[in-house]
């Protein structure tokens, strides 16, 4: 096992999710990956009580892995075989898996993490009014890429979460058509604090990220990348969940200094941070 890897586990071992039962399950996930030529990130909730694991690479040494992990971890036909239709109609350069501890359980499924069009992206998510909805705001505010479609393979939550890019080059339009698509989803946008701060930040560089479920929408938010001090104390402010202890301890044991990227997202519980660790 890697350094990189060591300190991931350690790095949860210092996290509420320790004790986790599904423990072995992400040990098995990091010793599957490949040895060389991948990316790997780790993402934590605000109050550390889920932590993502990415890991994507080039096609002929990853996707054997992806396809393989998710078969031996139940993944059914129809999930298999959408990934391989997407790896197909994507022709991305770059396929990986998440895998995903939580107070909830353990999630896991496969994603692309390259700029694709926004159409073909949409196509992998679940077929509902949320989606629907998506698209006619896309279509209505001139969107046409994708930073990255991700999956869940369970079969009882079946999701799809596009990263959308928004186009142009005023920040003040963008953070419009940001708001919009935040409307059209049913979102609500955030509260005044938090909106002072983004619209401070000059030229945006905003990111949209929409959770599709099954029967509706799981969340909506933007990702800020390279976050200032000011706005990660205004989001933990405004935050429904979180907390500060531990975040210290977590960050040292992956040896980084603070998140590469932010994530402010509105969920059906209220306003949740996700944070953001290049590992490799």
């Amino acid at each position: 096992m890697s350094a990189d890897h060591e300190n991931v586990l350690d790095a949860i071992d210092a996290s509420p999710l320790a004790e986790h039962d599904a423990l072995e399950v992400v040990e098995h996930w990091l010793d599957l990956q490949p040895p060389n030529g991948g990316h790997m990130v780790a993402s934590t909730s605000g109050d550390l009580t889920r932590i993502t694991l990415y890991s994507a690479g080039p096609p002929e040494e990853y996707a054997p892995v992806v396809g393989g992990f998710l078969a031996e971890g139940g993944a059914n036909e129809a999930e298999l075989t959408m990934l391989a239709s997407a790896g197909e109609g994507l022709e991305a350069a770059q396929v990986g898996s998440w895998i995903e501890l939580s107070k909830d359980g353990l999630d896991a499924g496969w994603y692309f993490p390259v700029n694709m069009t926004f159409h073909k992206a949409r196509r992998f998510a679940p077929d509902n009014p949320v989606s629907a909805a998506l698209g006619e705001w896309a279509r209505r505010c001139g969107v046409q890429d994708c930073a990255q479609l991700r999956r869940s393979v369970d079969p009882d939550q079946a999701a799809a979460e596009l990263t959308v890019v928004i186009p142009g080059d005023d920040p003040s339009h963008e953070l419009a058509l940001v708001q919009q698509g935040f409307k059209s989803v049913g979102a609500p946008w955030f509260g005044p604090k938090v909106d002072r701060v983004i619209r401070a930040m000059g030229s945006l560089e905003l990111l949209v990220v929409v959770a599709i479920g099954a029967v509706g929408l799981n969340a909506a938010g933007v990702l800020v990348p390279e976050p200032s001090e000011e706005l990660l104390d205004v989001l933990a402010d405004a935050a429904t969940r979180y907390s500060i202890e531990g975040t210290d301890d977590f960050e040292a044991t992956l040896d980084v200094v603070g998140p590469a990227m932010i994530g402010c997202f509105q969920y059906p519980w209220g306003l949740g941070l996700e944070r953001y660790y290049p590992l490799a």
